[in-house]
């Protein structure tokens, strides 16, 4: 697998350290090792990892940051505020990532007419992968015809096979060189519908059993996490309203750093986990909206932040920074 590498030579409060990492871009495997020893372990499967990333260098954060522009990644090294590609002080300002319950309808409808339409242009071919998925069965089918045809040329081969129910006919693509070995009255397996053995095809192979398991994965899970980032909104406005009447202002503590993504796993940016305590010395847990990444700069984990909660509902807060 390609492995990008870098490595940075840093001296911190009287040290110095050798900080390497390993960057597998395509199975999105991270590894951070200072003087040898590992720092930071992440992976991000078949997924942008664009990001800032923070690891503990000689007792103290310091992060490594991850950019793309779609074509190659990009790395550096910040500690103590300062890029060690540049020697610029990077900019930590917080800057919130816009969200609104509107935005996030819209994008649940957007996906909603790309899975539709998906289904109107695939459908019929996948619905008949996935019913033989299930349902199918393979038996010996004989060659009765060989076509070219289209503007592509493309090979087909014409089948007929019997069941106890009758005699049934289908069609399949080949390669170029199955077309030149198969002749007429030749044996090759087709795979049918138990139930409906006119429905009928090439049986599946490996890749086709995992590109179909890949597909309908992604359009299950498109909609559902649009659904869930509806609910996240209308629960986020609700609680705006409520800690805006009746909210209390503590301090909390950064324990996590999660990320931000956009329509089609693309990283937005960061969201910063917290704890705090209620009136009682109740520990409760919350998550901050989202940030560009330089705010990770600003509240690295163990940071005591200000948080507001509802004294009502101790477990309703928001993240004041």
């Amino acid at each position: 697998m390609p492995v990008a590498r870098r490595q940075w030579t840093v001296d911190r409060a009287g040290r110095t350290y050798h900080v390497d990492m390993a960057d597998e871009y395509f199975l999105g495997e991270r590894v951070v090792r200072v003087d040898g020893h590992v720092a930071y372990r992440g992976r991000t499967m078949l997924s942008d990892h664009s990001g800032i990333y923070e690891f503990d260098l000689g007792s103290a954060p310091a992060f490594f940051e991850i950019k793309t522009n779609g074509l190659r990644y990009f790395y550096d090294l910040i500690v103590d505020g300062i890029s060690m590609n540049s020697g610029t002080r990077v900019d930590d300002t917080p800057v919130a990532i816009p969200t609104s319950t509107a935005n996030a309808i819209v994008g649940f409808v957007a996906t909603l007419g790309l899975v539709a339409a998906f289904v109107v242009l695939a459908g019929p071919r996948l619905w008949a992968d996935a019913r033989i998925a299930v349902d199918g069965v393979t038996t010996d089918a004989q060659v009765t015809s060989k076509t070219i045809a289209g503007p592509k040329s493309d090979h087909i081969i014409g089948y007929s096979f019997d069941t106890t129910t009758g005699t049934f006919v289908g069609q399949m693509f080949v390669s170029d060189d199955e077309y030149l070995k198969l002749h007429v009255g030749d044996r090759v397996r087709v795979a049918y519908l138990r139930s409906d053995p006119s429905v009928n095809q090439r049986p599946l192979d490996v890749v086709s059993y995992i590109v179909l398991l890949g597909v309908v994965a992604l359009f299950i899970g498109l909609p559902v996490s649009q659904a869930l980032a509806v609910a996240g909104a209308v629960r986020d406005s609700r609680t705006r309203r409520g800690l805006a009447a009746r909210g209390q202002e503590t301090r909390g503590q950064i324990t996590a750093i999660g990320s931000v993504r956009g329509r089609y796993a693309t990283v937005l940016g960061c969201r910063f986990g917290y704890t705090y305590a209620d009136q009682n010395g109740v520990e409760h847990r919350g998550w901050s909206g989202g940030y560009k990444f330089p705010a990770l700069y600003r509240w690295p984990i163990g940071t005591a932040v200000r948080v507001r909660y509802d004294p009502e509902h101790p477990a309703e807060s928001s993240f004041l920074g």
